[in-house]
């Protein structure tokens, strides 16, 4: 069983807002959200969140959980990792894979998913990690 996890936070220091921003017609974290439910490896997909908004957004989508992650357990310097440890054990099953987009890079899809969930499978790695043509991490 795989599982997709978005980490999609209200606020963000550098940009107010961010993950709710809207890129073509829909807010930013969708676009991460988007390739985990159209995956056919994923089963199940959640986002974890702060914001009442991103909640609500999700909400009126099928296929999308909702992890709320109250107002004390929110910090600007929580690591990634964090967030998703926070977030893989507050559900209610075990899965055997974790797959995790970023709100915050559009850009991903189905086939990006599944390429990574394959790849983590055949070759038995810990982690897959996404980089753009310029090296950079996405």
């Amino acid at each position: 069983m795989v599982v997709g996890i978005v980490a999609a936070k209200e606020n963000s220091n550098r940009f107010p807002g961010k993950n709710n921003y809207i890129v073509d017609g829909k807010p930013m974290f969708w676009h991460s959200v988007k390739p985990l439910l159209d995956s056919s490896l994923v089963d199940d997909v959640f986002v974890v969140t702060d914001s009442i908004k991103i909640k609500d957004y999700c909400d009126e989508r099928e296929g999308v959980n909702v992890i709320w992650r109250p107002k004390n357990a929110c910090r600007d310097e929580d690591k990634l990792i964090s967030i998703l440890r926070f977030a893989y054990y507050s559900l209610d099953k075990e899965y055997d894979q974790m797959v995790s987009i970023m709100a915050n890079c559009p850009g991903h899809n189905a086939v990006d998913v599944n390429k990574a969930v394959r790849l983590i499978k055949e070759k038995n790695l810990r982690e897959v990690r996404s980089f753009n043509s310029d090296g950079e991490e996405c």
